[in-house]
Protein backbone atom coordinates (compact mmCIF):
# COMPACT_ATOMS: atom_id res chain seq x y z
CA UNK A 1 0.00 0.00 0.00
CA UNK A 2 1.47 3.50 -0.99
CA UNK A 3 2.24 5.63 1.68
CA UNK A 4 -0.39 8.78 0.42
CA UNK A 5 -3.28 6.19 0.55
CA UNK A 6 -4.88 6.61 3.44
CA UNK A 7 -7.71 4.69 4.52
CA UNK A 8 -10.63 7.89 4.35
CA UNK A 9 -8.84 8.47 0.41
CA UNK A 10 -10.34 4.44 -0.09
CA UNK A 11 -13.70 5.07 0.98
CA UNK A 12 -16.17 6.19 -1.27
CA UNK A 13 -17.33 9.24 -0.75
CA UNK A 14 -21.42 7.51 -0.07
CA UNK A 15 -19.64 5.32 2.83
CA UNK A 16 -18.05 8.25 4.01
CA UNK A 17 -20.97 9.99 5.00
CA UNK A 18 -22.60 7.51 6.14
CA UNK A 19 -19.92 6.94 8.64
CA UNK A 20 -19.84 10.43 9.36
CA UNK A 21 -24.05 11.19 9.71
CA UNK A 22 -24.29 7.60 12.05
CA UNK A 23 -21.15 8.88 14.50
CA UNK A 24 -22.52 12.72 14.52
CA UNK A 25 -26.36 11.85 15.03
CA UNK A 26 -25.18 9.20 18.01
CA UNK A 27 -22.67 12.05 19.69
CA UNK A 28 -26.11 14.40 19.32
CA UNK A 29 -27.86 11.76 21.25
CA UNK A 30 -24.95 11.51 23.71
CA UNK A 31 -24.92 7.92 22.58
CA UNK A 32 -22.57 5.61 23.87
CA UNK A 33 -20.82 3.34 20.79
CA UNK A 34 -21.81 0.02 22.94
CA UNK A 35 -25.49 1.30 23.16
CA UNK A 36 -26.21 1.83 20.00
CA UNK A 37 -24.80 -1.94 19.07
CA UNK A 38 -26.59 -3.60 22.02
CA UNK A 39 -29.83 -1.29 20.43
CA UNK A 40 -28.87 -2.39 16.63
CA UNK A 41 -27.35 -6.11 17.88
CA UNK A 42 -24.22 -6.00 16.50
CA UNK A 43 -20.83 -5.57 19.04
CA UNK A 44 -19.47 -2.28 20.14
CA UNK A 45 -16.51 -3.17 17.41
CA UNK A 46 -19.04 -3.36 14.59
CA UNK A 47 -20.29 0.14 15.43
CA UNK A 48 -16.47 1.64 16.32
CA UNK A 49 -15.45 -0.09 13.00
CA UNK A 50 -18.45 1.20 10.63
CA UNK A 51 -18.04 4.62 12.04
CA UNK A 52 -14.28 4.80 11.32
CA UNK A 53 -15.08 3.66 7.59
CA UNK A 54 -13.15 0.54 8.28
CA UNK A 55 -16.64 -1.57 7.49
CA UNK A 56 -19.40 -1.07 4.70
CA UNK A 57 -22.41 -0.39 6.46
CA UNK A 58 -25.27 -2.20 4.58
CA UNK A 59 -28.48 -0.49 2.96
CA UNK A 60 -29.92 -2.82 5.65
CA UNK A 61 -27.95 -2.41 8.53
CA UNK A 62 -28.21 1.77 7.43
CA UNK A 63 -31.87 0.92 8.11
CA UNK A 64 -31.80 -0.39 11.48
CA UNK A 65 -29.24 2.38 12.67
CA UNK A 66 -31.65 4.96 11.29
CA UNK A 67 -34.39 3.18 13.11
CA UNK A 68 -32.71 3.24 16.59
CA UNK A 69 -31.31 6.56 16.55
CA UNK A 70 -34.93 7.98 15.41
CA UNK A 71 -34.27 9.67 11.97
CA UNK A 72 -34.88 8.37 8.12
CA UNK A 73 -32.50 6.30 6.55
CA UNK A 74 -32.01 8.77 4.24
CA UNK A 75 -30.43 11.38 7.12
CA UNK A 76 -27.64 8.98 7.06
CA UNK A 77 -26.76 9.11 3.50
CA UNK A 78 -26.16 13.01 2.87
CA UNK A 79 -22.89 15.17 2.12
CA UNK A 80 -21.55 17.39 4.04
CA UNK A 81 -23.75 19.87 2.50
CA UNK A 82 -26.74 18.25 3.60
CA UNK A 83 -27.53 17.31 0.04
CA UNK A 84 -28.67 13.79 -0.22
CA UNK A 85 -26.18 11.49 -1.56
CA UNK A 86 -29.03 8.83 -2.80
CA UNK A 87 -32.39 9.78 -4.69
CA UNK A 88 -35.69 9.09 -2.94
CA UNK A 89 -38.14 7.28 -4.77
Amino acid sequence: MRDDVTMDTMTPPRQRATDDAIRILRDEQGRRVDWLGRRVGVSRQYVSDAIHGNRPVTYARAAQIATVLGVEVADLFRDEDDAPIIEED
